[in-house]
């Protein structure tokens, strides 16, 4: 729950979801001068996206940003960017060493 007095609009901003995004460090430089002065919201989502909204940056959204694990093949692996739910190390490693062997890393 948030309430009118946190947040008072009736939407949140555009925003990216944690875990992972990409931006150049020209819109880093951005964001961090913005964040400077956005309302610090308990929502590190919606923080950024406010921050984006204030140094008028554009979020773009892409497909292989994956919030849950894959099921894992060379060619499912080819174009991911980032994936959450690794939990073992050794396997991550070696998954990212049969993708690095492919050319895929």
């Amino acid at each position: 729950y948030v309430s009118l007095e946190e947040y008072s609009y009736s939407r949140w901003p555009p925003y990216v979801t944690a875990g992972a995004y990409i931006l150049s460090q020209r819109s880093l430089k951005l964001l961090y001068v913005s964040s400077l002065y956005t309302f610090n919201f308990r929502f590190d989502d919606i923080f950024l996206g406010m921050a984006a909204q204030k140094a008028e940056l554009s979020l773009l959204h892409s497909n292989e940003f994956y919030f849950s694990r894959k099921p894992y093949s060379i060619e499912n692996y080819k174009w991911v960017i980032a994936c959450h739910e690794w939990g073992d190390p050794d396997e991550l490693h070696s998954m990212w060493t049969e993708q690095l062997a492919h050319g895929y890393a």
